[in-house]
């Protein structure tokens, strides 16, 4: 299996694969399956990845502003304190291709994408990377919510609860910053770590 170092990419991800194979076809570009002898890539994966955080996310979004109450009679009613607009801005944003390829970069993941000789990644590759990894994970564990939760709010760094503007602004400034000189800005990568232990939504 090349020299693919598991035992990192999953102290990154936080996340222990029983499929070893299947967390290093996440990283694999057509290039590479095909001079590897493999044929096989992460373009499928890519496709169920997008709709692995299309249902965490939403189910975040939910259990933060949502809930049930009674009246006139009806039982249980569903309401929700943001309105559709808001709701989706909130799940584009972290669906973005340009966010997911700057995460890649600055969790430092880039350097385990596999490419065969003369293909080069491109930061749209990185993005695809991400959503092939967070399908990975889905098939791996089941598709089990609460693991799903935790490695996509860890690996996508979602915080529903900061200002729009503050996030904003610093997730266009880094994302910049990934596309044109491929890393992260070194205090952006800081100042995220230090938001570690905030809380399930601000991790």
């Amino acid at each position: 299996m090349s020299n693919f170092n598991f035992d990192e990419v999953e102290k990154i991800i936080g996340y222990d694969f029983k499929n070893k194979s299947l967390l290093m076809q996440a990283f694999m570009r057509r290039s590479y399956g095909v001079e590897s002898g493999v044929y096989t890539d992460n373009e499928v994966l890519e496709f169920v990845g997008d709709r692995a955080i299309d249902y965490v996310l939403v189910r975040c979004m939910l259990d933060q502003y949502s809930k049930f109450y009674g009246v006139n009679g009806f039982d249980d009613l569903f309401q929700c304190s943001m309105h559709e607009g808001p709701l989706n801005k909130q799940l584009i944003r972290y669906k973005e291709g340009d966010y997911l390829a700057s995460r890649i970069y600055e969790l430092g993941l880039n350097k385990y994408i596999l490419c065969g000789k003369g293909d080069e990644v491109t930061f749209k590759a990185a993005g695809d990377v991400m959503e092939a990894l967070i399908a990975a994970v889905a098939i791996d564990c089941d598709w089990d919510y609460m693991v799903l939760d935790e490695v996509v709010e860890r690996l996508l760094d979602v915080h529903l609860e900061e200002s729009d503007i503050e996030q904003d602004a610093f997730i266009v400034l880094n994302t910049w910053h990934c596309r044109h000189f491929l890393e992260a800005i070194q205090h952006f990568v800081r100042r995220r770590q230090t938001s570690v232990g905030r809380g399930r939504l601000g991790l």
